[in-house]
This record gives structure tokens, sequence and C-alpha cells, in this order.
């Protein structure tokens, strides 16, 4: 009797892993596969959001190089 007990104790774990696998297996389908991103998982460089004021950073203008003089302005030409 000991060998039947043992064999029953068994059936009933399986049954239950069987629920949890079709319960699983009941899951709304997730959509369409995504493909994989080319830096490494990472979707944004920044921890901020698109659209906060950090991320609005000047950049530099072409052809000006950092520390240089603004060149002076020619003086307006007078009408006469």
């Amino acid at each position: 009797m000991k060998t039947n007990t043992k064999s029953r104790g068994i059936r009933e774990s399986v049954e239950e892993t069987d629920d949890v696998i079709s319960l699983q297996k009941r899951a709304a389908p997730t959509g369409k596969p995504k493909p994989q991103l080319r830096n490494g998982g990472k979707t944004r460089t920044t921890k901020y959001p698109p659209g906060h004021p950090s991320r609005k950073t000047p950049r530099p203008r072409p052809g000006v190089k950092p520390g240089a003089k603004p060149a002076p302005k020619p003086a307006p030409k007078s009408r006469a």
C-alpha cells in the first residue's frame, strides 16, 4: 500500500504542474516580436525623458572654435 500512496502523491503534484502550465499557455499574446536593439538593449542614451529641459543643451555651431572671440560686426552705412 505504501507504493500506491507514493504514486498518488506524485500524480497529484504532476496534475498541479499541468494546471500551472495550462494557465501560462492561456496568457494573452504579447504582439509582434521586437527586433534586438543595436545599443545592447538601451532605448535611450540619457536618464531623462524626451522633451525634458536638461536634454536641450546648446549645440556648438559648426566652424566656430571654442574660446575664440566673435568677429566684430561691420558699422552700419549711413544714408546721406
